[in-house]
């Protein structure tokens, strides 16, 4: 009596097929989950770095400046004076990292022989931006560096310029050689005050 025997070779077949499907399968399934994993990290991310709606840019170089009681109109940080030559120019603006504070010079030239540099500072309270009047540093002198942050909350802020300037004695024609740094803090209504340092 004969056996018949069983024809293996399809089964041989089949069942690496059905391992490379599955495989297959898995693979589909773990990049559909990490797909999904890797997007909603950088959502969340989006959401908490979102830059704020509400930004204000001190915009000095657009604004109107009083400056020896005479009111200045500037427009792309320059001004030229419609009767006279008197012009003017802001540069250096700098605002600090939180957007809540701002300084920068004002470099006017009224139209005799001195050039005279001037620190403004702005503050942001209560939704507004509020400008100091402009500081006198000197004449003819040569800025090195500004900055502006907030420290402590009670002095609502400090401004560092450091700039070259010349002896008392000396006479205007000599280039600025003497490093000074002057320190200047945000009073409560907007204008600024020397600290010592």
């Amino acid at each position: 009596m004969h056996r018949r025997k069983l024809n293996t070779s399809s089964n041989t077949f089949l069942k690496p097929f059905w391992i490379t499907l599955g495989v297959i399968i898995l693979l589909i399934i773990f990049f559909i989950l990490g797909y999904h994993f890797s997007r909603k990290p950088s959502s969340t991310s989006s959401q908490m770095f979102a830059a704020p709606t509400n930004t204000y840019l001190f915009d000095i170089g657009n604004k109107k400046i009083t400056l020896n009681n005479h009111l200045l109109a500037f427009k792309n940080s320059s001004y030229k004076a419609s009767h006279g030559s008197e012009v003017a120019t802001i540069t250096n603006l700098t605002i600090n990292p939180s957007g809540t504070r701002a300084t920068a010079i004002l470099i006017d030239s009224p139209g005799g022989t001195g050039t005279f540099y001037y620190l403004i500072g702005g503050v942001l309270k209560n939704g507004q931006e509020i400008y100091s009047k402009p500081v006198l540093l000197g004449d003819r002198i040569k800025i090195k560096s500004l900055s502006v942050y907030e420290p402590q909350a009670h002095d609502n802020g400090i401004i560092t310029v450091q700039y070259l300037d010349r002896p008392a004695s000396a006479p205007m024609l000599t280039m600025p050689t003497i490093q000074i740094l002057k320190q200047f803090a945000f009073e409560d209504n907007g204008n600024l005050i020397e600290v010592l340092h």
